[in-house]
């Protein structure tokens, strides 16, 4: 979401040397080039001109230490304003002390209210270990009724029946009985979107507020919308006092500039980011993760989570022992490994919550490291048999098999070769890790993704 913004707000500090004070031209020029991103990411104005006043004034004079360069210093600097933007950890957290405890969501037509429901109710029963019931309200929309039904099957969450006959405070009043029969303690109420700010529906959403008296009011907003949706959330929370706000389809041609604008306009945090198509792509918003992407520090703490997640624990270590024991690595053993990177967004999700990684060009990560980068490998290794996965030789060396496989898997002699040549190449490497190298390496892995296992809500 944020690699464009990161790269040109490194590039600003990148070329600032030779000084022992933090000077007037320097702020200057960097300025300009900070403006100009931020206002390409869409972040609204009073955001960028309060972010750069308080830059300028914290900044300007300060000595520059010896074992710094200005652009380190200045990159703190501005890490620190951007984090105090976004706010703390502890405002990002869903505060559900009541009993029962009750989340209504609002939000704009599209902005994926209803999806955000069924994947908030998985969330916080795999995170949280609640009991969850979903409810919609959209009697308008029965097809939004239906969907939030098919997507609750997806989860352990209950979903109760809406009746698009009902009045929505009826629903919500069903519901809230319900609950106590399910053994449910948590309520997520899904409500009618609308076009823009509708008096009706803004009443209706009042009315609904009243009756359930909501532990959380989220805002749900499409992030792709920037500035704009951070000032209809405005609107929203002035008719309803909201409590927070969900960024989605985060991983689509967003610039950033939600999540930079809507604290700030509203003053309330964002409490979830969402992105991809599964149930399971949520995560927690958690402001120092975020400001560390815009300013080109990756994500790493983001990327031990999928690890964690995606990551086959029993096969792992038994490939570890294999390649400890033997060296030994064969197709079935890369097959098995690109399918985990696949289901972790590819290789190329993967570099970029690394450090740095902004200053590569977008079109070259989709095209060296991107999904359709290992489908063709799959895709021939699918086409092998179980004997040719385990003894790569037979492919490597029998003419007759290489041509079934590229009838079968549809690719060309010159994809075949290249498949061969980078196995070739990582069978090379998994021998040098034969011995104590691997299980040295594997164990410092393990003792920094453990340090990183808890998830908060």
């Amino acid at each position: 979401m944020f690699q464009n913004l990161s790269l040109k707000i490194t590039q600003a500090f990148r070329t600032l040397s030779g000084t022992t004070h933090i000077t007037e031209s320097m702020l200057k020029d960097s300025a300009k080039i900070i403006k100009r991103a931020l206002q390409e990411a869409d972040v609204a104005n009073s955001v960028i001109q309060k972010l750069l006043s308080v830059f300028h004034e914290k900044t300007l004079g300060q000595a520059i230490r010896p074992d710094l360069k200005p652009a380190d210093m200045l990159m703190k600097q501005f890490h620190d304003e951007i984090l105090h933007v976004l706010g703390s950890e502890q405002d990002s957290r869903l505060q559900l002390n009541k009993q029962p405890s009750i989340i209504m969501l609002v939000g704009l037509q599209g902005a994926g209210k209803t999806t955000f429901a069924a994947r908030l109710g998985h969330h916080l029963q795999q995170k949280a270990q609640k009991k969850v019931m979903l409810v919609s309200c959209d009697v308008y929309r029965p097809a939004a009724i239906k969907q939030l039904a098919v997507l609750a099957e997806q989860t352990d969450c209950v979903c109760f029946p809406s009746d698009a006959k009902d009045s929505p405070i009826d629903i919500v009043d069903q519901a809230k009985k319900a609950m106590q029969e399910h053994g449910c303690d948590t309520l997520i109420v899904d409500t009618a979107g609308r076009l823009h700010v509708d008096e009706d529906m803004m009443q209706e959403s009042h009315a609904l507020k009243e009756t359930l008296q909501p532990s959380e009011l989220l805002f749900v907003l499409d992030s792709m919308t920037g500035q704009d949706a951070a000032l209809t959330a405005q609107a929203f929370h002035q008719r309803l006092a909201l409590t927070g706000c969900v960024l989605t389809k985060t991983d689509g041609d967003s610039r950033g500039g939600a999540a930079l604008s809507i604290k700030h306009i509203t003053g309330k945090p964002i409490k979830f980011i969402t992105n991809g198509e599964k149930i399971d792509n949520i995560d927690t918003f958690e402001p120092s993760r975020i400001t560390q992407q815009i300013i080109g520090m990756g994500d790493i703490v983001g990327l031990l989570k999928k690890f964690e997640q995606h990551v086959d624990s029993k096969k792992a270590k038994s490939l570890i022992q294999k390649i400890t024991k033997t060296g030994q690595f064969d197709f079935a053993d890369l097959r098995d490994q690109l399918k985990q990177m696949e289901s972790m967004g590819g290789m190329e999700s993967i570099m970029k919550n690394l450090p740095g990684m902004s200053a590569i060009p977008q079109d070259m990560l989709q095209g060296k490291l991107g999904m359709d980068a290992t489908k063709p490998i799959l895709a021939m290794i699918d086409s092998m048999t179980q004997q040719e996965r385990y003894f790569p030789q037979l492919v490597i060396n029998i003419a007759s098999r290489k041509k079934r496989i590229l009838k079968g898997s549809g690719r060309t002699p010159l994809e075949f070769n290249n498949m061969i040549k980078q196995f070739k190449k990582m069978q090379k490497m998994m021998k040098r890790l034969k011995g104590n190298r691997m299980q040295s390496m594997m164990a410092k892995m393990a003792g920094m993704m453990s340090g990183n296992g808890q998830q908060d809500m």
